[in-house]
């Protein structure tokens, strides 16, 4: 639903679905959904924030940047699984230059990606 409400335009209601997943993949005692999902609701919490209250853009990407971080962290190690290669060299990427763009800040991947 979450991925749905995005493409209609509803971040709001996208990053309550997103954040929901987060919730049940932590129930059901998934990491990786936990933190794929926590990293969607907060990309949407930018999206929402690009269209609503612009001025607040460059704090909340520094919570993008940290569930980035809890993101990476979760996948690291994983190269035997589609979603965890595809999240950590697509998705995520992707998603971080996105909101930098927006926001007019400089993006270094490097920031976001552990060495």
């Amino acid at each position: 639903m979450g991925i749905y409400a995005r493409a209609t335009g509803d971040y709001f209601l996208a990053m309550q679905n997103h954040t929901h997943s987060a919730y049940l993949a932590r129930e059901a005692g998934d990491a990786q959904g936990e933190a794929i999902s926590g990293f969607c609701a907060t990309m949407e919490r930018v999206n929402y924030g690009l269209v609503t209250i612009p001025e607040s853009v460059r704090s909340m990407l520094i919570e993008l940047r940290e569930a980035g971080k809890r993101l990476y962290e979760a996948l690291e190690g994983k190269t035997d699984d589609a979603d965890a290669i595809r999240w950590a060299y697509l998705n995520a990427p992707v998603h971080l230059l996105t909101a930098h763009f927006w926001a007019g800040e400089k993006y270094d991947s490097a920031e976001d990606r552990r060495a």
